[in-house]
């Protein structure tokens, strides 16, 4: 019993960080402070709560495209189409990130790929 309150505990917690960091990125970002929004971002995506989802990952790519990293975004976007293919995930999930990864592949000159 304690264990699993320690377990859930945990879980809030590091789900509380992400938002943390997500919301700390975000303001960075405001201020056009790239570096540093990088590095809230990327922080977001090493917690053991988040780093297996895949809206994580998107939500990264989406940073990285308004960053001008077009190769990061990619990154991003192929991580978060393996993690969906680990469990059920609604399509619109699996289309946005089709939908995204195709506009980086564009953008990047790579017109068969997307």
């Amino acid at each position: 019993e304690a264990s699993q309150a320690c377990r859930t505990r945990n879980k809030l917690h590091q789900a509380n960080e992400s938002d943390r960091c997500a919301r700390l990125a975000l303001e960075a970002e405001v201020g056009l402070k790239w570096d540093r929004a990088a590095a809230f971002w990327q922080s977001r995506l090493v917690l053991p709560a988040t780093r297996p989802e895949p809206k994580v990952w998107f939500d990264y790519a989406k940073f990285c495209m308004r960053a001008g990293r077009q190769e990061a975004a990619e990154e991003a976007l192929r991580e978060a189409k393996t993690l969906l293919s680990d469990r059920a995930h609604p399509p619109s999930v699996k289309g946005m990130i089709d939908v995204m990864l195709a506009s980086v592949l564009l953008d990047r000159g790579r017109h068969e790929e997307a």
